[in-house]
């Protein structure tokens, strides 16, 4: 008889969805724990597989990015040497020509000094008015 109360408490327990009291716990039932055990470490198992799947895509898309900014960046100074040499070319012609023209033309090159000059003093004057 005792048997019989067991199972028709149990029956009850599991009707009303609360747990049944230790004494009308079944063999079967303490099972149950070490299979959750036993899906959660294969839970933790695929989260942590995944998390260092995503944390390796992540290191190999900043690795890329790095290298992109690294070759771009070789390319702009690149460019940007050149554009200095070019500029320094440039301006050493232009010093070497003015030179020249004040030694053939000297009071040429002087009343173009002055000419230069009263131009930017009268822009600057009417600037400030």
């Amino acid at each position: 008889m005792p048997r019989h109360k067991q199972s028709v408490s149990q029956d009850r327990a599991e009707k009303s969805g609360r747990p049944p009291w230790p004494d009308q716990v079944t063999e079967s039932q303490y099972d149950l724990p070490e299979e959750m055990e036993s899906a959660d470490r294969a839970a933790t198992e695929t989260v942590a597989h995944r998390v260092s799947e995503r944390g390796a895509q992540a290191a190999r898309s900043v690795r890329a990015a790095g290298e992109r900014i690294t070759t771009t960046g070789s390319a702009a100074a690149e460019r940007v040497s050149a554009l200095a040499g070019v500029a320094r070319d440039v301006s050493k012609s232009v010093a070497t020509r003015v030179e020249s023209f004040t030694q053939r033309r000297p009071l040429s090159a002087l009343a173009g000094a002055l000419l230069a000059g009263l131009v930017l003093g009268l822009s600057r004057r009417r600037r400030r008015e």
